[in-house]
């Protein structure tokens, strides 16, 4: 059986926490440093779910 680890579902939910703090309070907006973080991760995160089909055997789109 093929899972996406539980750590993915922590960073994104953690993501989604400051993602709603941000739009919806009147905080300070991230700073160009949590951007880039959070634009690395997503990459790291399509990686991984590229990975996870390449091993179900479900073909990648092109």
């Amino acid at each position: 059986m093929y899972l996406l680890e539980e750590e993915w579902v922590l960073i994104f939910d953690r993501m989604r926490s400051v993602r709603h703090t941000d739009q919806y309070s009147f905080q300070t907006h991230p700073s160009k440093e949590e951007v880039e973080s959070g634009i690395d991760t997503a990459g790291k995160f399509v990686d991984r779910i590229e990975s996870l089909l390449n091993e179900t055997g479900i073909p990648e789109r092109s």
